[in-house]
């Protein structure tokens, strides 16, 4: 409760809850988004790392929105010291609950410490969070947003048209895996279980070299996730 009133104090302003959201939760309970573990799956890990090159931002992370709760499922770059990007954080204070409300468009926030739906936040952390924001929506199959692909940086800033197509293409591809891969314990791609020979390349990685490329005036090699 007392987090709570400092950021009331600081004049936050919740996310307004979506028309479809008994839907929406409900397809997170079809998926077991919440209980299950992604991290020590390399097909699901690469993924925030790769959209820390792409878009040149020092974080990334993959966030489910639950009922009253946003769930880190998995990240890269993170400050510990940021609570309320940890594993749990209350889902009145997250940002990602913004991109709900949408229209299945990503959210971009070049300052948070001065949008209204986020300085509330950035003032009750004492002005150590990131400032820029940017989440891409991640939209099941059925079409309901599950929560958001985001990345951000401590300054403020803009990101390209090709950068937030970038980002949207990450967020289909980890649905594609989340709906398409039976997770079993026991599959989990690592370093240090059921080792395959070679380096695991997914599509993903693939996707990244073809736009990094295709920008650079230099015969730059692609990215090794391995």
């Amino acid at each position: 409760r007392g987090l709570g009133d400092v950021y009331k104090r600081q004049g936050l302003r919740p996310a307004n809850v979506p028309v479809n959201e008994k839907e929406r939760i409900q397809e997170i309970n079809n998926l077991g988004l919440v209980n299950r573990d992604l991290k020590s799956d390399i097909r699901f890990s690469s993924l925030p790392r790769l959209a820390t090159y792409l878009t040149s931002c020092s974080q990334a992370a993959i966030n489910i929105i639950g009922q009253d709760t946003q769930y880190c499922k998995v990240s890269h770059g993170n400050n510990s010291a940021l609570v309320y990007m940890s594993k749990q954080v209350p889902r009145n204070i997250s940002t990602c609950s913004h991109v709900l409300n949408n229209k299945l468009n990503p959210l971009v926030i070049e300052d948070c410490s001065k949008d209204e739906r986020t300085k509330a936040v950035f003032e009750a952390s004492g002005k150590k969070s990131p400032k820029f924001y940017a989440g891409s929506p991640i939209i099941s199959k059925n079409g309901y947003i599950l929560g958001t692909f985001c990345v951000y940086d401590d300054n403020p800033r803009t990101m390209s048209h090709e950068q937030l197509d970038g980002m949207r293409l990450l967020s289909d591809q980890f649905v594609e895996l989340l709906e398409t891969v039976r997770y079993k314990p026991e599959e989990t791609i690592s370093g240090n279980r059921n080792k395959v020979d070679g380096k695991y390349y997914s599509n993903v990685t693939i996707l990244f070299c073809l736009l990094y490329t295709s920008d650079a005036a230099d015969d730059t090699p692609c990215v090794d996730l391995g």
